[in-house]
């Protein structure tokens, strides 16, 4: 009988959620489970070689810095962990409102996160924002409305924001806010 241990994955993702954190990895052959670590500490035991994300919902405050890895296990034992990835939690944003304010325009506001770079709001014809998307980026982190031109009369637009915080050469993106629709009528 071999005693060799399962390889270390070699892929982790992170993704800001809602609410905690988005992890996603390569499954590894022979693995049992897997073995997911925040800060050097297990956070979560997963049985079954075949789940490959896990959403820690504890890693949630606002702007912190967290460090994740992932071991496989095996009858043989754990392998060595990922190379780890440091990710930044964005709290998700919430556009405050959206208003048809001048003719073919719109204001966009949303409250202030002060652990953020700036802002992304994303607008399209489309509910599912699949095709036609215009975006626009705020760089501040205090501006709070945007004023968004050349907007077609009679159509609805829906809209949505995300925040992202800007750490050395990286960008962590927040989850995208709950879309709101508007029907352009001036």
């Amino acid at each position: 009988r071999d005693n060799v241990l399962p390889a270390a994955t070699t892929s982790l993702k992170a993704e800001n959620q809602a609410k905690g954190i988005k992890l996603t990895w390569a499954a590894v052959n022979g693995a049992n489970g897997y073995i997911v670590y925040r800060n050097g500490a297990v956070v979560a035991t997963i049985q079954g070689g075949a789940t490959v994300k896990y959403v820690d919902k504890g890693a949630n405050t606002n702007g912190a810095k967290y460090t994740f890895a992932v071991a496989a296990k095996a009858a043989s034992g754990t392998s060595p962990l990922s190379t780890s990835i440091v990710t930044y939690k964005v709290a998700r944003p919430s556009i405050s409102s959206v208003k048809n304010t001048a003719s073919k325009k719109t204001t966009v506001k949303w409250k202030k996160n002060s652990k953020a770079t700036g802002y992304e709001i994303q607008y399209s014809l489309k509910k599912n924002f699949k095709s036609g998307v215009k975006k626009v980026t705020v760089k501040k982190k205090a501006t709070v409305s945007k004023l968004i031109k050349s907007l077609k009369k009679g159509k609805t637009y829906y809209f949505r924001i995300q925040t992202y915080k800007k750490v050395g050469k990286d960008t962590y993106r927040s989850a995208w806010s709950a879309v709101k629709k508007l029907k352009i009528k001036k």
